[in-house]
């Protein structure tokens, strides 16, 4: 039975109400040049380009920068991507399956890697501003190469803190990903960035 893969890709809501531009692209490039850390609570939703529901889910997100991430879904089932800096590992619990791949393969244009890269995100994305929705301000990001799997992505901002991300694939499927409880730049366990494979499961691929 194949591995279920979660989209890390996201939308914006049809229903959102337009209104002009109100801030400048240095906050989100600034937001990134002082993110080091970041925990927070997560709901995903993916949509098809028909706007029909795919999927919902909920989990618990770890970054530590550069390169190192935990994604934990708990909702509708339990599987976990991990990033140890040197690997990319996908473990789900119920399949009892693990793909394994090098993190110098995952592209640089997904939004985990967006929020646990270490280059300027100026280097990797061009930014503008766009309309927003009540009190979020919303920005538009494209891959500057055009080579991967992500069209656009939005990012949503709540004052200074980043509360929402949509993407749009080359397929034209949306999902939106909006952040709870979140906290930025507090000490997080390196352990939380480990991962070794349950005894008994399923490998695929081999670690570096």
């Amino acid at each position: 039975m194949p591995m279920r893969t979660f989209l890390f890709l996201f939308l914006l809501p049809a229903s959102m109400v337009l209104a002009a531009p109100s801030a400048d692209t240095e906050r989100v490039e600034r937001y990134f040049a002082d993110l080091r850390t970041l925990q927070a609570d997560f709901s995903q939703q993916v949509q098809d380009p028909q706007q029909g529901l795919l999927q919902e889910a909920a989990g618990q997100v770890w970054i530590a920068r550069p390169g190192k991430f935990r994604w934990n879904y708990t909702a509708p089932y339990e599987q976990e991507l991990v990033s140890d800096g040197v690997n990319v590992w996908t473990y789900d619990r119920d399949l009892e399956q693990v793909t394994v791949k090098p993190a110098s393969e995952v592209l640089t244009d997904t939004p985990a890697m967006l929020l646990s890269g270490g280059e300027p995100i100026s280097a990797v994305f061009s930014i503008e501003p766009e309309a927003g929705e009540g009190q979020m301000d919303w920005y538009l990001l494209r891959p500057l190469a055009r080579d991967g799997t992500v069209e656009e992505i939005h990012l949503g901002f709540s004052g200074e803190e980043l509360r929402a991300m949509q993407v749009t694939d080359q397929f034209g499927n949306r999902t939106l990903l909006q952040f709870q409880q979140v906290r930025r730049n507090q000490e997080i366990d390196p352990a939380r960035f480990e991962f070794v494979p349950p005894p008994g499961a399923d490998l695929i691929g081999v670690p570096q």
